[in-house]
């Protein structure tokens, strides 16, 4: 067997091990269900995308470039290419230990084939694979006439998302290295200052617009206008650019690969220094200030940082574009009617609840560190009330982080909005309101999931992933308490908003503020409880993240 069907093997086995967790009949049986519960989650993605293609007319600017629809999709594609392939590979490792890949007689075309199926094991790419799918059928169907270009183009940007990923991760990886720093920046800078040069001398909106519509990502459709217009040498002339594009990519990401493979990794010496102690007026503060510093010091804390943009700032822009590509659509009327609810209220809990990492596994960001930890001279009360204060100043600040995007909804809404909140006077209830309701309900999550959290944590601990960018997956039984808490809190807090929204604007704030006491009440009262629970757990907790 070949050094590269070997790895590609090798690639396609850890894939289904990352999936099904085990071997054997259930195991086969929880993977099988994981895959098409992850695929029937990927359908409204390729859905939504069918529409923007389908919908959107790459010929209404025939005079020129410069048209929206073009410039709209040119910014898609960089979207899609740039960010989702660049955030995946933000947080991509190398599949295979480095002296192994060294002693394998591997051709320089091999390693980068066998490196980008496990590029697969990321959703983010997952993702934007299925977003390229949607829309190729929504191409194919408005431009009929040339369903080869729609599929060599969306194919390439297919193959450019998985590329990006090996890129940007190479980069990172290369970048890590003194001299490997130098050659990165200097290879960034140079067209980064032709590209700020460009946009000062053209001004700022016209030079931004042009960049964007011309952008490497975007040359296939310009390639597949081109076909439209019954202009097939311009066409095939773009075609060939993007397919050289493609393949400079694939040569610059496979030298990159090589060049990372020649030099050690960097040693990492211990440097003497001043130490800067902590001190506090209490266990639990210190508790959960090292509970933080754990959190963010991990790439998965960086990446949680940004998640709020990541849900609403996709929300915002999708609501403003599907406007004018999908109008009439099925999505237009389910976005104007998500924008007559009450999302100032909404967001924050929700937020709370999508940041199940650090809730549903308290313990494990301490690393080896939770064996000093579980040593130290603390009661098991000061470190659970620790990991509750460290979850409230963490996850609220980032719930109200995500509300920021909303308000350039508030600029311009559109008519249907304006009209539909009118109408239903009780959801017009003013940002401030509908703010302090998110916050209260926010801080009533926290204190629900953490102290539920408490307990899966100490039952169901699981180590952080390789990459540092998340937890191991968890157990069925797992997932499936934490989504019965979630969704019996949602219907709980959707109840009162709405029974108690028409009273009075802060009805809602009140009832959210008492249950928070009743909450921490009952929580003071079952603490023993919890904290038989954690005591029985301390050498499991041990054992399976130190």
């Amino acid at each position: 067997m070949s050094a590269l069907r070997a790895m590609t093997r090798a690639r396609l086995e850890l894939i289904w091990n990352k999936v099904s967790k085990g071997s054997g009949r259930a195991a086969l049986v929880s993977g099988t269900l994981v895959l098409l519960i992850g695929i029937a989650c990927l359908i409204p993605a390729a859905y939504m995308f069918s529409v923007f293609g389908r919908q959107l007319p790459l010929t209404d600017d025939v005079a020129g470039p410069g048209g929206t629809s073009m410039r709209w999709l040119a910014t898609l594609h960089a979207l899609l290419i740039i960010g989702l392939g660049g955030a995946a590979g933000l947080r991509q490792n190398r599949g295979f230990d480095r002296e192994l890949l060294r002693s394998l007689p591997l051709r320089t075309s091999h390693l980068l084939i066998a490196e980008l199926p496990f590029g697969l094991l990321d959703t983010i790419p997952i993702l934007g694979l299925t977003c390229f799918g949607g829309l190729a059928i929504g191409l194919m169907q408005s431009h009929p006439g040339s369903p080869a270009v729609v599929l060599l183009v969306t194919g390439l940007s297919m193959l450019s998302v998985l590329l990006t990923q090996q890129f940007v991760g190479v980069l990172k990886r290369l970048a890590a290295r003194p001299r490997g720093f130098v050659m990165v920046a200097a290879s960034a800078g140079v067209p980064a200052i032709a590209l700020v040069g460009f946009v000062a001398s053209q001004g700022l909106r016209p030079g931004l617009l042009q960049v964007l519509e011309w952008l490497p990502t975007s040359i296939g459709m310009h390639a597949l206008k081109a076909w439209e217009l019954g202009d097939t040498g311009t066409g095939a002339a773009y075609l060939g650019l993007s397919i050289a594009l493609v393949a400079s990519l694939a040569a610059s990401t496979t030298w990159l690969l090589f060049k990372d493979l020649s030099i050690d990794p960097p040693l990492h010496l211990a440097r003497r220094g001043k130490e800067n102690l902590w001190s506090f007026e209490h266990p639990r503060a210190g508790v959960a200030r090292l509970f933080v510093a754990q959190v963010f010091g991990a790439k998965y804390g960086k990446i949680l940082a940004i998640l709020p943009f990541f849900v609403t700032g996709g929300f915002v822009l999708a609501a403003v574009k599907i406007e004018h590509v999908a109008k009439g659509s099925v999505f237009e009327k389910l976005f104007v009617e998500a924008q007559t609810y009450p999302l100032y209220a909404l967001v924050p809990p929700l937020i709370v609840a999508l940041a199940g990492g650090v809730w549903m596994n308290q313990f494990a960001w301490h690393g080896r560190g939770i064996k000093a930890l579980l040593l130290a001279p603390l009661r098991s009360r000061d470190i659970l009330d620790g990991n509750l204060i460290a979850l409230l100043r963490m996850l609220v600040p980032l719930s109200l982080l995500a509300c920021l995007p909303l308000v350039y909804l508030d600029f311009a809404p559109p008519q249907a909005v304006v009209l539909a909140k009118q109408a239903t006077a009780n959801l017009a209830t003013g940002v401030a309101a509908e703010l302090a309701t998110g916050v209260a309900a926010s801080v009533l999550v926290v204190c629900v999931l953490g102290t539920l959290g408490h307990l899966f944590s100490v039952r169901f601990p699981r180590q952080l992933s390789e990459s540092g960018t998340g937890v191991a997956s968890a157990p069925f039984t797992l997932q499936l308490a934490s989504t019965a808490a979630v969704g019996v809190l949602g219907l709980v807090g959707i109840g009162i908003y709405a029974g108690l929204a028409g009273l009075h604007a802060l009805a809602p704030v009140a009832a959210f503020v008492l249950l928070t006491a009743v909450v921490l009440v009952l929580r003071r009262f079952s603490m023993p409880r919890l904290e038989r629970a954690f005591d029985a757990g301390r050498e499991n907790l041990s054992e399976t993240l130190a």
